[in-house]
């Protein structure tokens, strides 16, 4: 099972970054393999979390 979470800012999901070790994509995605985990940072607001997660799902079919 893959698992995205997505957050408005970096100081939400501090703890998982650290906990789950983290590599940093970009600055607004983290990863995990070994736990198959990957974080967004949207930024605050509806429309900017539309269009990050348009903008990953999109990047995300383009490089599979």
């Amino acid at each position: 099972m893959n698992l995205l979470l997505v957050s408005a800012t970096k100081q939400e999901v501090n703890i998982f970054i650290k906990e789950l070790e983290m590599e940093e994509i970009n600055s607004s995605l983290y990863s995990s393999n070994e736990h198959r985990t990957e974080l967004l940072l949207t930024g605050i607001g509806i429309l900017a979390t539309l269009f990050s997660m348009l903008t990953d799902v999109n990047s995300a079919n383009t490089i599979s």
